[in-house]
């Protein structure tokens, strides 16, 4: 599968996406046959001519119709946490969409390890004996997490919080000096969760501190649809979707629609029939993490439909707007369109095997 390279801010949605709609139409309609009638001109007047209809031998057909689009699909990453370390980044231990628990090293900047933990508060100083705090207690929830401490949380570092960390830096082969230095620890509200690296942290990328270090990695990515405002009527808001890939297909629907202003955009956002992520467990294979993935989409504008094929210029409605046809012999047969697309029509009502006839406008109409 052909996938795009193209590395993105997470935040937003690729623009100028629209790609014109093909019309594709798949219409299996038995041909049935065609009786063409003379038209008889009657002597003395040729400019009277009488428009006389001919016939239709009703057989069994199939009609779908879709159009055909370019779907995008991206995850839609949320930043969770800056780096407060400055210096060049060594390694980058943390795979992306891994899912990551207290306490472990997600990269090193100048060799030494940046360690995930959970908590509210960022970081924003070095601890040390005697600091007190809401980041010293969250530093505390992780030391015992690893078992380091049996403590509660108090929020004040004393004798038996330098001593777990004395501990926890030797298990890091860091000097066990019990300071934790800023940029030691980058805290995230939950744990254990799917996380990813910025794109840009890579292995002998330069930080000043400030950058965005990690990122909260959702259940699935999403597939979106971008239409030009005035191509919107073109796709009924509950129309089924075909999205290829290279294994195959994934079948769903239209989930839900969103309109971007002041552009004007129509997003058509597309799921699986239950709602549910529209890749299932394939996503993280066909999906890039770090930017934007593109496919085909056929949006299904007519559903398959099977039965009694006619033209649709055979077709009459009363006042009543009842839909019929009329017989070879002039008999009426009162019949439901199911579906119709291209001059063909699949109806209920009408039996396979029935000529009807096909009225033709007289000359000068």
């Amino acid at each position: 599968m052909s996938r795009s390279e193209t590395v993105r801010d997470p935040t937003g949605w690729a623009m100028g996406r629209v790609v014109a709609a093909i019309a594709l139409v798949s219409v299996g309609a038995a041909a049935g046959f065609w009786a063409g009638r003379t038209v008889l001109l009657p002597p003395g007047d040729p400019l009277e001519a009488v428009a006389e209809p001919i016939t239709y031998t009703v057989a069994g057909g199939e009609l779908e119709r879709s159009l055909r689009f370019a779907a995008t699909a991206e995850w839609p990453l949320i930043p969770l946490a800056r780096s407060a370390a400055a210096g060049v980044v060594t390694t980058a231990d943390l795979r992306a969409g891994e899912i990551a628990s207290a306490g472990q090293v997600i990269c090193t900047v100048d060799l030494r390890p940046i360690v995930v933990a959970e908590g509210d508060v960022p970081a924003f100083r070095d601890m040390a004996p005697n600091t007190v705090g809401a980041d010293v207690s969250q530093l505390q929830g992780l030391l015992a997490s690893r078992g380091l401490t049996t403590d509660d949380a108090d929020g004040v570092f004393g004798p038996s919080t330098l001593a777990a960390v004395e501990e926890w830096q030797q298990e890091l082969g860091l000097p066990d000096d019990g300071i934790v230095r800023l940029g030691d620890v980058v805290f995230v509200p939950t744990l254990p969760a799917r996380l990813a690296l910025d794109a840009a942290i890579i292995p002998g990328a330069s930080l000043v501190g400030g950058e965005y270090l990690v990122w909260l990695v959702p259940d699935a990515p999403e597939f979106r649809v971008a239409l030009a405002a005035e191509q919107r009527g073109l796709v009924p808001v509950d129309a089924r979707v075909r999205v290829s890939y290279g294994a195959g297909a994934w079948e769903g629907r239209i989930g839900r629609v969103v309109e971007e202003s002041p552009t004007g955009l129509i997003n058509l956002v597309l799921t699986a029939d239950d709602g549910s992520p529209l890749c299932g467990h394939e996503c993280s294979s066909w999906v890039e993490l770090n930017g934007v993935s593109d496919f085909a989409v056929e949006v299904v504008v007519v559903p398959k439909t099977v039965g009694p094929a006619v033209p649709v210029a055979a077709i009459r409605s009363d006042a009543g707007n009842q839909t019929y046809v009329v017989a070879a012999d002039g008999s009426r047969i009162d019949v439901t369109v199911l579906a119709a697309s291209q001059g063909i029509a699949i109806v209920e009502g009408l039996a396979e095997g029935t000529v009807i006839e096909v009225p033709v406008a007289a000359p000068g109409d």
